[in-house]
This record gives structure tokens, sequence and C-alpha cells, in this order.
């Protein structure tokens, strides 16, 4: 499955999450500006849900032993 939302990085980057059976993928291109993402599920170390502007719940946060990221602007998480 893909879901379209955006990930915080320098800017907020708009693209594609892909769920593979053994990754969560997320590219986005805008202007030339490529972001991708490759997390293993093996690295995951949690998921939960979290919020964009205090309270509207459009986001899930991933956590890795390295580090987290947060994808939102989902329409229905």
């Amino acid at each position: 499955q893909d879901f379209s939302c955006a990930v915080q990085s320098r800017v907020l980057m708009h693209g594609r999450l892909y769920i593979t059976p053994g990754h969560l993928l997320f590219y986005s291109n805008i202007f030339g500006f490529e972001k991708i993402i490759r997390i293993p599920f093996t690295h995951v170390r949690g998921v939960a849900r979290a919020s964009t502007a205090l309270f509207i719940p459009n986001a899930i946060a991933i956590t890795t032993s390295r580090r987290a990221y947060v994808f939102r602007s989902f329409w229905d998480r």
C-alpha cells in the first residue's frame, strides 16, 4: 500500500509512504530535491500516533535506534 504524506527534514517534504513486507519507504521529489527514506521493519523500535499543530491527529511517529521520523499530513492515519 502507499499513502500520501509529508516528512519534516529541513523543510516539510511531501511525498508517498510505501509499505512493503519488509520496509517502510518514503519518496519525495519536489523541484528536483529528492528525499528517500528506507526503514527496515527490523530497525523499528516504536510506532505512535502523533499530532500536528498540537491538536490535529494526522501524524505517525516512527522511532528507530538512530532517529525518529514523523510522517504527517495523512488524510486518515
